[in-house]
């Protein structure tokens, strides 16, 4: 088992390092085309003398027999049957929860969509048996197809030299209810299945790991018009290890998978030469005393292991290698599962071998392999299923999408496609939709439980709150705070927080309603509008990332609509673009991360011209030179601001936010808020922090004078790429290696924030504006930073 230091590799070195298992082999396709050929023509004859050619058995009849069932179920010792039922156990039950139906989705009004889960109705199972018997195969494989409800469920693997399929398959067949096998291996297997033959049955897909000619012939099938699950070809393990890992455990894990066949891969990541060496040095040892040690040796010789600058390089890695099995062999593994983009399956921590997996642990152990895990998953119940989707139409809903389809029609030439709908709304007497805008109305987009939903009434939210109070469980004895009396729930209608709101914005107070923080009023906002499962959401990216939180809580489906190179909103584009399903857009301006401004033209036609709401966030709106848009929401309806007061306002630990909105919508607010959803000493403090905007300009004043001083040295800065322009109180700015530079500031006590992973802001980083003393000490700190990199260099 080879070392390789991953610093100074060749992208030519580094693929030839990552290929492996080729199965383009021109010997081994002909070896299966002939067989295909031979059993296609000669069925139950033709499987009987390639059994006798490949696997030295000669049988009598291909099927097992009620008998040997029997015998297979007194061969197996009670401990082993024990631990084949523990592990049928937990596979069923990891499998059992992929079973679930799909919510219909309601487009548009009208408009119903759905899709409903079918069995694959004859499905056969590949149980391979070479050098060792496989009966964990069967469980993986046979559990899900049962649970899917597959109607005939076929399985071949290889017979013995003695003509018998293993005892231990026959008994974990029993175990989960399959009772048609068939005594075959190898390509024939497989062509039995695709051709059917005198005794073996046809099938419609086939599924199951195996050989490479096993492999070869799963792809011949898929010529012959096959459906199968995956290439599955020898196994792999790659193991991503730290200086916290232990030696010998690593070595188990390669061991583990080297003894599979000599033609399985084990390969070792790690941040340390010396933990590689040591590595080795416990697999040399472990070998010794391992009873299938020279096939284990031989898969050795194609091992390596890999040297790495940090896990993550680590990960990157073992990204593009895509291994069949991925162990995190390293301290706290779990916050690296977000970075885990290709694997079959994946383990974590010293506790967790991959042999569980294999065997009992639930997770499927037939997994893509040679790099498939970029790109396939691994089996489950839905290898078993299919999925068909359904659509009904109501004259009004045919009516809302007839003018698209016709159009639609035209533009491919189909007038055929166009007259099915015209003729349709013909006889109707009906003409295309009118313009939805003529008599749009945003109360058309609240969910109907909304409108119907009655308030809680609470003690005092009918505004009494002086004489004897008694109407609400209170503690009548008084515990004041600065004149606020603690033991009295507070106002429910936020009376005084909201005209101080409405004064600041110059607008009345039946306009706003403030939360706990502006993630409670967006959170409001999904309530009243979306039906999990049925409506979607639109969020212009990159922004603020916890809209999509917000929105995946919600069971509402986000579709992501792409700012324009400049960050700012394709109008046109968008009413071009958005679907039918989607009730809310999400703006953010000055925007989250990149700090400009939207165009407000822009913004101003999709109110005008979209039958949508316009959620419109200005949680930076005092820093920008522009005038919030809360003016605006009279002559737009559809037009929903959210705006804070822990930014420019300076009240961050307050977690208050607020919305302005049309009083029919703040009516809709104050059905769905808690009543007492913010507490006094909170709406006092925002009622005085409000009470003071001279305190809070001068401030942002400071603030932006701040922000002026950190673009000025930033664009001094000779690894610094470009600046956006902000009217946030941030600035975001390109740089090489922005993710070391960040972790490296991390390290010095300047914490930013690394927003690389946004689409179209790669290498990127935020700073937030600080004191004039720690904006100097970031300055510095960055400097010194890209200095001590290119000394690395």
């Amino acid at each position: 088992m080879r070392i390789v230091q991953l610093e100074g590799l060749s992208r030519e070195d580094l693929d030839f390092l990552i290929a492996r298992n080729p199965m383009d082999s021109t010997d081994v396709v002909k070896v299966c085309e002939d067989i295909f050929e031979e059993v296609c023509s000669g069925g139950d004859r033709a499987l009987l003398r390639l059994t006798r050619e490949f696997d030295s058995a000669d049988l009598d009849n291909l099927e097992v027999s009620d008998q040997e069932f029997a015998e297979a179920l007194t061969a197996v010792g009670e401990e082993e049957t024990a631990a084949l039922s523990h592990a049928a156990r937990n596979i069923r039950f990891f499998h059992s929860k992929q079973l679930y139906s799909e919510p219909p989705v309601q487009v548009e009004s009208g408009v119903l969509c759905w899709r409903e889960s079918r069995a694959i109705e004859k499905v056969g199972l590949y149980v391979p048996s070479g050098s060792a018997p496989l009966p964990s195969s069967l469980l993986m494989l046979g559990i899900p197809a049962v649970l899917a409800g597959c109607r005939e469920i076929v399985v071949c693997a290889p017979p013995g030299g003695d003509g018998r399929m293993d005892p231990y398959i026959l008994v974990a067949a029993q175990m989960i209810g399959i009772n048609k096998l068939f005594k075959l291996g190898g390509a024939q297997a497989i062509a039995a299945m695709v051709y059917g033959t005198e005794t073996v049955p046809a099938v419609d897909k086939i599924a199951g790991p195996g050989s490479r000619i096993v492999q070869v012939a799963k792809t011949l099938a898929v010529r012959s018009g096959m459906a199968i699950d995956l290439v599955a070809g020898p196994s792999e393990v790659l193991v991503i290890a730290d200086s916290s890992s232990d030696p010998g455990f690593i070595a188990a894990d390669l061991l583990s998978q080297c003894e599979h066949g000599s033609d399985s891969q084990a390969v070792l990541v790690t941040t340390s030469r010396e933990q590689a060496e040591l590595v080795i040095g416990s697999v040399e040892e472990q070998l010794a005393s391992l009873p299938r040690r020279e096939l284990a040796r031989l898969a050795l010789k194609e091992s390596f292991a890999i040297v790495v600058s940090s896990v993550r390089e680590g990960i990157d890695f073992s990204n593009r290698y895509g291994p069949e099995h991925l162990i995190l062999h390293v301290e706290d593994p779990a916050k690296w599962v977000p970075e885990v983009q290709s694997a079959g399956s994946v383990f974590l921590g010293p506790w967790s071998p991959e042999v569980a997996g294999d065997y009992a642990s639930g997770t499927n152990h037939t997994l893509p392999t040679s790099g498939g895990a970029r790109a396939f998953s691994g089996v489950s119940v839905d290898t078993f299923l299919k999925r068909i989707t359904f659509q009904e139409l109501s004259l009004q809903g045919l009516k809302s999408l007839g003018g698209t389809l016709q159009k639609m029609a035209g533009i491919e030439g189909l007038q055929g496609h166009a007259r099915a709908v015209s003729c349709r709304l013909e006889s109707e007497k009906s003409t295309s939709s009118p313009d939805a805008r003529d008599d749009w109305d945003f109360l058309k987009l609240v969910r109907p439980q909304i409108m119907a939903l009655k308030p809680y009434r609470s003690a005092r939210g009918d505004g009494l709150g002086q004489g004897i109070l008694m109407d609400a469980n209170e503690n009548p004895y008084e515990v004041d705070w600065q004149d606020i009396s603690l033991n009295r729930y507070p106002d429910p209608n936020q009376t005084q927080l909201r005209l101080e709101i409405a004064e600041y914005l110059r607008v009345t107070s039946d306009y706003v309603v403030a939360g706990t923080g502006s993630d409670e009023v967006l959170d409001w906002i999904f309530k009243i509008f979306c039906i999990p499962g049925c409506d979607s959401v639109a969020i212009g990216q990159p922004t603020y990332g916890m809209y999509k939180v917000l929105a995946d809580t919600h069971g509402v489906e986000s579709l992501d609509f792409c700012l324009d190179k400049e960050f700012d909103l394709p109008d046109e584009e968008f009413l071009k673009w958005v679907p039918a399903s989607v009730k809310l857009l999400f703006l953010c301006s000055p925007n989250n991360p990149t700090g400009n401004l939207l165009t407000r033209s822009r913004i101003s036609k999709i109110c005008r011209e979209w039958a949508g709401v316009v959620v419109l966030d200005e949680a930076y709106g005092e820093f920008s030179d522009e005038a919030s848009w809360a003016r605006c929401v009279p002559e737009f309806s559809n037009l929903v601001v959210v705006r804070t007061l822990s930014k420019a306002w300076g009240r961050a630990a307050l977690r208050l936010g607020y919305v302005v909105a049309s009083p029919a919508l703040i009516e809709l607010i104050m059905k769905v808020k808690a009543p007492y959803n913010l507490g006094s000493l909170q709406m006092q403090l925002g009622v005085e922090a409000l009470r003071d905007v001279k305190a809070m300009n001068e401030q942002v004043s400071l603030l932006k004078q701040g922000r002026n001083f950190l673009s000025t040295q930033l664009e001094s800065l000779p690894n610094v790429g470009t600046i956006f322009p902000s009217q946030a109180n941030f600035i975001l700015f390109n740089c090489n290696r922005a993710r070391d530079v960040y972790l490296r500031l991390r390290e010095k006590g300047i914490l930013v924030r690394d927003r690389s992973d946004l689409p179209g802001l790669e290498n990127t980083l935020r700073v937030s504006v600080g004191t004039a003393n720690e904006n100097q000490q970031f300055v510095s700190t960055l400097e010194n930073v890209f200095k001590e990199f290119e000394c690395h260099v």
